[in-house]
């Protein structure tokens, strides 16, 4: 078709069941179907404005988009570093708890080590003070006879007193050892077989007893233990004073 056909819709010239509009110089990709009154389509050529417009507001939504994004990182970043932040002051305090609770116990063993020291000290102060006591002759008393016997009635009832007792040892053997003997005691000199209170001695001293042999007279300083219960070689058991020699004398034999 040429002109001088105005613009408009006409007959389709491939397809007969449609109409298609010319624009006066060519047939455009507007159809409708035959019988039909459509509307002229708007062929007016873009405006360039409005491409620029579209282009611009394409760029502005981009770069916000853009801007959004680095938001995005940005505070991606700054909660990365604010995590990293705070886990790294746990860690510090974490560590900060270990090395003050190695410091805590370090100081803790050093005041155990100081007590223990200082305990010990003040232990061997003591022992070193008791000996001296125990081995000066007057820290102890004389007893009468009567005083004795009531001693060796109720030896539990005077433990820990320091007296001076007589006798004559009648057992010291592989029977006793040769740290103990057993021997019959008075309060005052008596003869060899004057003393009845069969008692047993032991060393409060280490070595006291070991020039003393059986049948042997002895002044003894002792400290009174208690009671001590044995069997006898008669199969039956007996209870006896208890007493810790510290100093021994031996004054003669009564063999």
């Amino acid at each position: 078709m040429t002109q001088p056909h105005p613009p408009g819709w006409y007959p389709d010239p491939q397809r007969r069941e449609l109409q298609r509009y010319w624009d006066g110089a060519s047939w455009t990709d507007q159809t409708a179907p035959r019988g039909t009154t459509p509307k002229d389509p708007d062929l007016t050529p873009a405006d360039p404005s409005a491409k620029k417009k579209g282009t611009r507001r394409a760029l502005i939504v981009a770069g916000a988009f853009a801007v959004v994004v680095l938001v995005v990182v940005a505070v991606g970043a700054v909660l990365n570093q604010r995590d990293q932040r705070e886990a790294d002051e746990a860690e510090a305090s974490k560590v900060s708890e270990s090395i003050q609770f190695s410091i805590e116990r370090e100081s803790r063993a050093r005041d155990v080590a100081a007590s223990a020291a200082a305990a010990s000290q003040a232990r061997a102060a003591y022992e070193s003070r008791r000996r001296a006591t125990m081995l000066d002759k007057s820290t102890y008393s004389a007893v009468s006879a009567r005083e004795w016997a009531q001693i060796a009635k109720d030896p539990s009832n005077a433990a820990g007193k320091r007296i001076t007792v007589y006798g004559r040892v009648t057992q010291f053997d592989s029977g006793t050892g040769s740290t103990a003997m057993r021997a019959d005691v008075g309060g005052e000199p008596a003869g060899p077989y004057d003393y009845d209170t069969n008692t047993i001695v032991i060393s409060g001293e280490p070595g006291v007893l070991a020039d003393v042999v059986k049948d042997d007279m002895v002044t003894m300083w002792v400290e009174v233990e208690g009671s001590m219960t044995y069997d006898t070689t008669m199969g039956g058991s007996t209870t006896v004073p208890k007493l810790s020699a510290y100093i021994v004398e031996v004054t003669g034999s009564a063999g």
